[in-house]
């Protein structure tokens, strides 16, 4: 995860072999001396990386509840996807939960 003030969201850029290192840094945020991103905007490319993996999920239960079989390699990826989405669930939770422990933080002092 990448800490700091600058950030770029990268959109979609995800590494071709799935690996959860890919999206590692808040929702596919990078560091860039050029801009900064909002909060809205991080937890909007969380928000987009929960979907495409809970999309991933689903996928793989109607494919084996229609009767296919997932083969070693489908499966490793399907293992892959899903650490990468609980790494980004656990990620979101953090975030809020700073933001939210920040903002009371800031409510208690007035």
């Amino acid at each position: 995860m990448i800490v700091g003030s600058r950030l770029e969201l990268a959109g979609s850029h995800h590494a071709s072999d799935g690996s959860p290192g890919a999206s590692a840094h808040a929702g596919g945020a990078r560091a860039t001396s050029g801009s900064v991103v909002s909060f809205a905007s991080v937890l909007s490319g969380l928000a987009r990386e929960v979907d495409i993996g809970e999309g991933r999920v689903r996928g793989a239960l109607r494919a084996t509840s229609a009767g296919n079989d997932l083969g070693p390699g489908e499966l490793i990826a399907l293992q892959a996807g899903v650490f990468r989405y609980s790494e980004v669930v656990d990620l979101s939770a953090r975030l809020i939960d700073h933001a939210t422990s920040g903002l009371k933080t800031i409510l208690q002092s007035q």
